[in-house]
């Protein structure tokens, strides 16, 4: 998807009730968490991806492009 379509989607999602939404970024190798309340946490390769929508979750943001 272009990147416009994404952000589109992203705001649809969190309009219709998402709590948060995650955008992998597999070029820059970053995910960047979208929250309901309109806060947005770039993640890099080296940090963990948590989220309060999943109690207990949590994973390398590594591992998610790991082969």
């Amino acid at each position: 998807d272009t990147w416009p379509d994404v952000e589109s989607k992203v705001e649809m999602w969190l309009a219709h009730g998402c709590r948060s939404c995650w955008v992998v970024d597999p070029k820059n190798r970053s995910i960047s968490l979208y929250r309901k309340d309109g806060s947005i946490v770039k993640l890099r390769e080296t940090q963990t991806l948590e989220d309060s929508v999943l109690p207990g979750f949590s994973t390398p943001v590594a591992a998610v492009f790991a082969r």
